[in-house]
């Protein structure tokens, strides 16, 4: 299947760029689409401001562009759900990795589904890559 993933992102370099850790500071996104796991497009664009606190332009301008995987750090339950709600899954990735590690790492089903982690309660183990 082919995801089009949204990275969180402290530059416009693209793959060379750094993950931030939230997506609504984030001053970029890197939209990656993998195609049988590897890497077959990448863009940059820019975030958006969403003054209210409810992020639902962020996810909006997400979901405009077919956006459905982000990667992010950790986020409160109601948000994730406003993801999950719209199409997006959310994954845990450890910020301040590269785009394109934190990708290969996706690609290789290291990475956790927020949703998970969320529901464990302090019982699941993260890897940190």
């Amino acid at each position: 299947m082919d995801s089009l993933i949204a990275i969180p992102s402290l530059n416009s370099a693209g793959l060379k760029s750094v993950r931030e850790e939230r997506f609504d500071k984030c001053g970029y996104f890197t939209l990656v689409l993998l195609k049988k796991d590897q890497i077959a497009d990448v863009q940059v664009i820019p975030n958006i401001p969403d003054p209210n606190g409810k992020y639902d332009k962020i996810i909006q301008m997400l979901v405009e562009f077919g956006v459905n995987v982000l990667i992010s750090g950790v986020m409160r339950m109601e948000l994730l759900l406003k993801f999950i709600s719209s199409g997006i899954e959310v994954y845990y990735g450890s910020a301040y990795r590269s785009i394109h590690d934190t990708v290969s790492t996706l690609a290789n089903g290291d990475l956790t589904p927020l949703e998970q982690l969320l529901a464990c309660q302090g019982g699941c183990i993260i890897k940190h890559h």
